[in-house]
């Protein structure tokens, strides 16, 4: 073990751009994930040293070559892991006891956030994100049809998407 943990390190040493890049590659996918670049390449690090205790050679397969080929696959593979059920709650984890008048400022911090969208759109996420209504009864409170909804969430995402740096995700 002690020996691919070594092979590891030199491989992060001397590659330390290629991590990098992968990392940025992959968060790009994933931008709502509370994850930054470092927790990606220590996470592959850990990984690599575990899936190289497990290799054996081959004439055509250096274990470097295995670890370089699994690192885009295991940040990927992280990456993932934030966005399944079991994490989305905590993906979008807000302390209501610590927010006094938790509606009102929401509903403020709402209309100052998205009012490069239009009222339409606006209003779609105040029912369906502070109302917590389900997209049929937004559809027939804008006597439309719940696939309709569904698109214009979709087309507000790529909107803020586009618009955000921080790219803000509303699921």
């Amino acid at each position: 073990m002690e020996a691919i943990s070594k092979i590891v390190e030199t491989m992060y040493r001397e590659n330390r751009p290629i991590f990098s890049k992968n990392a940025n590659l992959v968060l790009r996918n994933f931008y709502s994930i509370p994850l930054e670049q470092e927790d990606l390449i220590l996470h592959c690090l850990q990984q690599l040293i575990s899936k190289g205790k497990n290799f054996i050679p081959t004439e055509e397969y250096t274990l470097e070559q295995f670890l370089f080929s699994n690192i885009k696959y295991i940040m990927y593979s992280y990456c993932r892991s934030y966005t399944n059920n079991g994490n989305k709650i905590l993906n979008n984890y807000v302390d209501f006891d610590s927010v006094e008048n938790f509606y009102s400022e929401t509903y403020i911090s709402t209309e100052i956030s998205f009012n490069f969208l239009s009222k339409y759109h606006r209003d779609i996420i105040h029912d369906l994100y502070v109302e917590k209504m389900t997209s049929r009864q937004v559809a027939l409170k804008n006597t439309t049809t719940s696939q309709n909804i569904n698109r214009e969430v979709k087309k507000i995402k790529e909107i803020i998407a586009k618009r955000n740096d921080n790219h803000i995700d509303l699921c």
